[in-house]
């Protein structure tokens, strides 16, 4: 398991506070070691801001019934993704009214090579940043299928280890969403966390 969480904590306080969601995405590029990553323009979206595509809330239990008849016989995948908001100028913060994002893509291929994937981050429900910014805020998910990312890393997981990931998904998804404490950062952390390093 990566034990990442207090170095998060520790990397933030060095930093004006500001700068918090940058230093966290930098974190997952830094403390992963991600090699995928996509400095090339994305055939998929993104043109000058981090999502051009709206993204809607869902509710996790419901979208994730699509899982619900898992096989031995299907390959079974999570992506941990980090959005910066503006790839010309990393070092900003915010962008054109969007922030740095982490997410996550849940994926089933099938052995016929049908695949199902779910892509969802965690939200403050309403308000936005400055509300969040100040107090722990309802949460929301929203669907981030309409989002590109500029790093990914990806695991392979077992069929009992994707149910694990679904049924931790769907837990934290009920937590409420403090900026400093638990944001969309510790929510994928924390699902990708729950199986890495089992191998």
């Amino acid at each position: 398991m990566f034990d990442t969480e207090s170095e998060v904590c520790k990397l933030a306080m060095m930093v004006s506070f500001r700068n918090y969601i940058r230093v966290t995405l930098l974190s997952v590029l830094i403390l992963y070691g991600i090699t995928e990553m996509h400095a090339q323009k994305r055939n998929r979206m993104k043109q000058t801001s981090s999502e051009t595509i709206p993204s809607k809330k869902i509710k996790l239990e419901k979208e994730l019934r699509v899982f619900d008849d898992l096989t031995d016989s299907s390959l079974y995948l999570i992506s941990l993704c980090a959005d910066i908001p503006n790839d010309k100028n990393p070092e900003r913060v915010q962008y054109e009214g969007e922030t740095g994002h982490v997410f996550l893509i849940l994926q089933e291929i099938k052995f016929n090579r049908d695949t199902i994937s779910k892509v969802f981050g965690f939200y403050p429900k309403a308000g936005g940043l400055p509300t969040a910014f100040t107090r722990n805020v309802k949460s929301a998910i929203r669907d981030n299928s309409g989002r590109t990312f500029d790093a990914s890393v990806t695991m392979q997981l077992s069929k009992d280890e994707f149910k694990n990931v679904i049924n931790t998904s769907v837990s934290l998804s009920r937590f409420r969403y403090r900026l400093n404490k638990f944001n969309c950062y510790d929510f994928a952390l924390k699902v990708f966390n729950s199986v890495a390093g089992n191998d």
